[in-house]
């Protein structure tokens, strides 16, 4: 499955170009396969190598944390290494007058991940210009200042702490059909919530960052590794899944030709969005069983995770200090490119290399590993106490949002990138959603962005689609 996986990966890329000037697959519905993938591979490598090993649980847990957490940690290292070099601000080296607790927060989840996947969620609900209790509450208690893009220095690697949820959680329930069964009609019970209370919680935040919801995807891939304990013994399964993998090629590249994929629609809940999702969870057990003896086909899924962490410092790099130009198409080339290459290098350099341990786990003794993993982490974790002492004793850089009016009032939150749709920016800023034409520049400290040149204003996302126009 590493061409599929590769693909996602490049969706997301793709889709993360500014004013891009084609599109693959929907970058959230390639988010949300990633997750139906994750738990296909979870349930099979628990059940045919972990489970046969003492201490298999906590042996799991030491291969997944180094499965995640060092190719992370180097990307982050070297997110921070060009934002200092470019002297953008970030938590680690800037006061923001949050004072040191929250400060603290922010870099926890930063290195550690946790939390990344609820301050989207917090943070895009009122982008959406959304009230519920869990948001607001959250607001309250940490400030509207708490929760801006800026902080999260891979703002992509909110997965991740889904991905973190799921592997803590999966020793407990997935190894039966009946308990994911189960698992998997709650949370899309809890995704029907959404839909009926979508006034106050928007579905594509809370069925997309929330992880209550996205666990439903995790279990269609997990059940999928059932089917596929079923379907090898066959003779012609294998056949099968080429077949298959060729009618999926095929479909996607007619697709591609007439657009990009899933785009239609402000959820991931529509008719069509399921029957994609049902028909990839029904051929994942083919797809495996017809691609996993080959190398070439593995290697292509290894390149998927460094190339979703670094995809975002390339794009930014390249157009900050490359001086391409966002909408050419030969600059997006080069994008790609230069993205798969240095997902390349990660790979030889960091991936490579853990992988090779990782391979014997589940032999090795786990006192040893366990004590390393400790120290190891303890390292990473002062270095970012010091960092945030640190950035208290810095000059304050002033906070862009004033205090919330009360509990269930209207935050004023800093302007938020809602959606990208054709050649503008949506964004939400005091209650009103503006289309900033790309390359627009915008001062909302001083500018009246409602008067600056192609900028259109609604007081709703219905309002703004309304106005756009269509293609």
């Amino acid at each position: 499955m590493g061409l599929l996986r590769l693909f996602l990966a490049l969706s997301v890329v793709i889709h993360h170009l500014p004013e891009r000037s084609f599109a693959w697959l929907n970058a959230g519905v390639a988010v949300l396969v990633f997750f139906m993938i994750s738990g296909f591979y979870m349930v099979l490598i628990i059940n045919e190598r972990y489970s046969k090993a003492d201490s298999w649980q906590l042996r799991f847990y030491l291969s997944r944390v180094g499965r995640i957490f060092p190719a992370y940690l180097a990307v982050l290292l070297l997110g921070l290494l060009w934002l200092a070099i470019t002297t953008s601000p970030t938590v680690f080296t800037s006061n923001y007058s949050l004072g040191i607790i929250r400060q603290l927060l922010l870099i926890f989840s930063n290195i550690f991940i946790i939390g990344q996947d609820f301050f989207q969620t917090v943070l895009m609900t009122n982008a959406y210009g959304k009230h519920n209790i869990v948001s607001d509450t959250s607001i309250s208690l940490l400030g509207p200042e708490f929760f801006q893009n800026q902080f999260m220095v891979i703002g992509q690697s909110w997965s991740l702490a889904e991905e973190l949820i799921f592997y803590a959680l999966a020793p407990l329930f997935i190894r039966s059909v009946r308990s994911i069964a189960m698992v998997l009609a709650m949370s899309i019970a809890v995704r029907f919530l959404f839909q009926w209370q979508s006034t106050s919680f928007p579905p594509n935040v809370w069925g997309y960052w929330f992880f209550p919801s996205t666990i439903s995807f995790f279990c269609l891939g997990a059940l999928g590794y059932f089917g596929y304990k079923k379907v090898s013994c066959f003779r012609l399964a294998k056949t099968v899944g080429l077949i298959l993998l060729g009618l999926w090629l095929s479909w996607v590249t007619f697709r591609l030709r007439i657009g990009g994929i899933l785009y239609e629609g402000t959820d991931y809940d529509s008719i069509n969005h399921w029957l994609f999702y049902i028909c990839l969870a029904t051929s994942i057990p083919f797809i495996f069983l017809a691609t996993k003896d080959n190398f070439f086909d593995r290697l292509l899924g290894e390149l998927s995770y460094p190339l979703y962490l670094v995809h975002g410092f390339i794009i930014g790099i390249l157009f900050s200090g490359g001086g391409l130009s966002p909408g050419s198409f030969p600059a997006e080339v080069i994008i790609i490119v230069c993205s798969v290459v240095v997902a390349c290098m990660m790979y030889v350099l960091v991936d490579g290399p853990v992988d090779h341990y990782r391979r014997h786990i589940e032999a090795a003794p786990v006192a040893p590993m366990v004590r390393w993993t400790v120290t190891i982490f303890a390292c990473v974790l002062s270095v970012g106490l010091v960092a945030g002492i640190r950035a208290q004793l810095l000059t304050p850089i002033p906070p862009k949002a004033p205090e919330v009016p009360g509990l269930l009032g209207e935050p004023i939150m800093p302007p938020v990138l809602v959606n990208v749709v054709g050649k503008f920016n949506i964004v939400r800023y005091k209650g009103q959603y503006f289309a900033i034409p790309h390359g627009q520049s915008v001062d909302w400290d001083k500018d009246n962005v409602s008067k600056l040149p192609g900028v259109l204003t609604a007081s709703s996302q219905d309002e703004m689609r309304a106005m756009l126009p269509q293609k």
